[in-house]
């Protein structure tokens, strides 16, 4: 495929991932704002119960590649909105966001 013409869709940053926020109202969010804003979202709202699973499925194994150990430190981060910034950095950062462009080489 020819670069000038390929559309890059990022799953880190494109919205993708539906869900319905604490409000009631519907969305859509990329796999970095559904770690961060995980307070905030009641529920992945896809129309089939096993793409929900599979999609919980994968944005806990996306969790566990960027965080695989918990420290005492991260205790007191169980009540934050959502999964902090700085446990992402290494693993969803530019460097391996190469990884996650669905229509890239």
């Amino acid at each position: 495929m020819d670069k000038e013409r390929s559309m890059p869709f990022n799953l880190l940053t494109e919205a993708w991932i539906p869900v319905l926020w604490i409000d009631g109202q519907p969305g859509r969010v990329g796999i970095r704002d559904a770690l961060t804003r995980a307070g905030m979202i009641r529920q992945i709202a896809a129309s089939n119960p096993m793409d929900n699973v599979a999609l919980l499925r994968f944005l806990l194994a996306v969790l566990h590649w960027c965080k695989s150990t918990r420290t005492e430190g991260d205790i007191a981060l169980e009540d934050a909105e959502g999964i902090p910034e700085e446990w992402l950095q290494d693993k969803l950062g530019p460097g391996n966001a190469a990884h996650f462009n669905l229509l890239g080489d």
